[in-house]
């Protein structure tokens, strides 16, 4: 996708489930920010490791939208 950050992007958190899958949680200043980076750096790059590697997904995942209250950022990683 590049070094350069995604537009619009607040925060990006990979989490592990204790089936060992992994989560995707991202916060976005609005959806048509989340929509863009999607189109224009995400798919495009996810389609190009999904050709180099042969793997062909069953679909994309869901994304379910809810309504921020709060983000809190602390000073570490």
């Amino acid at each position: 996708m590049g070094p350069e950050p995604l537009a619009g992007l607040v925060v990006h958190a990979v989490l592990a489930n204790p089936d060992g899958t992994l989560r995707y949680v991202d916060v976005w200043e609005s959806r048509e920010a989340c929509d863009r980076a999607f189109d224009e750096r995400i798919h495009p790059a996810v389609r190009e490791t999904f050709q180099e590697t042969g793997f062909r997904p069953a679909g994309e995942p869901p994304r379910n939208e809810v309504a921020v209250v709060d983000v809190l950022l602390g000073g570490g990683a």
